[in-house]
This record gives structure tokens, sequence and C-alpha cells, in this order.
């Protein structure tokens, strides 16, 4: 895949970032729970075409795709988030990836306990083992740049083993039924 990165890797042009913020202003002016956000609250006259293809890629393809050109990191974290379920509610029907029925999940190290039982390894400084999550497609957004990372936003379909990246965890914005969907305010 390293040497096809036309068929995994997409940078995103000044009208398509537009029509995305847009998009995510637009759905924020509406004073809404992001657990609600649907495709038709998060307009994407143009872009629509591509996430077509994506979700076609995810299915049938190679299972993988990384959009580059937003800046997250220059983004307040709402909107950020308002703009990954927006695109996420265009793929499918997030479900919650927790026992809190979160919505979104921080992979960060929040100084939680790792040996507790109702800690996730991902709230730790702890290495993650190899796992599985209970999803068809999986999406990550990476907020801030990392050492060793410059992927912005990742759709990922768990059974593909074709992911550029060794750790696949967010969103799951295709059916699963691991948890009942309870929304949360970000």
């Amino acid at each position: 895949m390293a040497s096809h990165t036309d068929q995994w890797l997409i940078t995103l042009s000044a009208e398509q970032i537009r029509e995305i913020e847009s998009a995510a202003a637009h759905f924020l002016s509406l004073n809404r729970d992001i657990g609600e956000i649907s495709a038709s609250d998060f307009p994407l006259p143009s872009f629509k075409d591509h996430i077509d293809t994506l979700r076609h890629k995810l299915v049938h393809g190679n299972g993988v795709e990384v959009i580059r050109g937003l800046q997250a990191s220059k983004y307040e974290r709402k909107f950020a988030a308002t703009i990954f379920c927006g695109i996420g509610a265009h793929l499918g029907i997030a479900r919650s990836q927790n026992a809190q029925g979160h919505i979104l999940g921080h992979v960060r190290d929040t100084g939680a306990d790792a040996n507790a039982t109702d800690t996730r390894i991902y709230q730790t400084a702890k290495r993650q083992t190899f796992h599985t999550d209970s999803a068809d497609v999986v999406g990550l957004i990476c907020l801030k740049n990392a050492k060793a990372c410059r992927y912005h936003f990742l759709w990922h379909r768990r059974s593909s083993g074709h992911c550029p990246i060794s750790k696949c965890t967010g969103s799951y914005p295709w059916p699963c039924k691991r948890h009942r969907c309870r929304r949360q305010r970000h």
C-alpha cells in the first residue's frame, strides 16, 4: 500500500474544506447534541459524491482511506468533533464505543489506573495490545500532531487488514450490536 497512496490517501481541496466547515457551522447553529447528528443536518452537496465513493471503498475496496487537509488542531474541539461525526453520519449510524455510551472517545492518558476493571487502556499511558473493535468501520481523528503520526481523519474497515496505522480506534459510524446507543453531550 505504501507504493499506492493514491488508493487510500486524499488531500482535500480548499473548496472541499470550506464545504465541510460550512456543514459543521450549520449543525452547530442548530444547538443540538452531537449524538443526534444526521446526514441531513450536515449538508455536503458536492463532497457527498466522495463519501459515496469512500463507502464503496470501505465495503468493497481496499477498506481504508485517510483524509488530509482539515486543520483539526486549529479547530475548537467541538467543531472538530462535529466534522468527524458529520462525515460519519454520511457513512452510517454512530454507535457508542464504551459502557458509558460515549459516541466519541479520546485516546489519551487521563491518569486512570490501568489495573482497574472499569478503565479502558486508551485512558492510560500503557501500551495497547492488539485488539479488534466491535464494528464494521472504525474512524479516527488526530486532534494534535503526534511525533510519528501525520494522519488527520481515518476511516477503516476493520476486517480489511489494510490499515496504514497500527492503532485504529475512534467512533463507530456503522451499526454494531455491542452497546445500546446512549448519547452524551460534548
